[in-house]
């Protein structure tokens, strides 16, 4: 079974947990997400995936199984 991986957060710890994943048998990263758009499109840039800014259009589309929340503590 692959179970389908995305990211919340894009900045540089979102983007080393999403090269982490990838290296992950049996998980497939579908998508990232960020509430800024500036970081998204690097993300999508450098991962090959869809980003999206709206949490509901990112968990509707890409219907992920795992979320790694690779934000800020604040």
């Amino acid at each position: 079974m692959i179970l389908r991986a995305a990211i919340v957060g894009c900045g540089p710890r979102g983007i080393e947990h999403a090269q982490a994943l990838r290296s992950v048998d049996g998980l497939d990263l579908v998508a990232v997400a960020d509430r800024a758009p500036e970081a998204v499109r690097p993300a999508t840039d450098a991962l090959g995936v869809p980003g999206y800014l709206a949490i509901e259009e990112f968990v509707e589309r890409a219907r992920p199984d795992i979320v790694v929340l690779a934000t800020p503590a604040r």
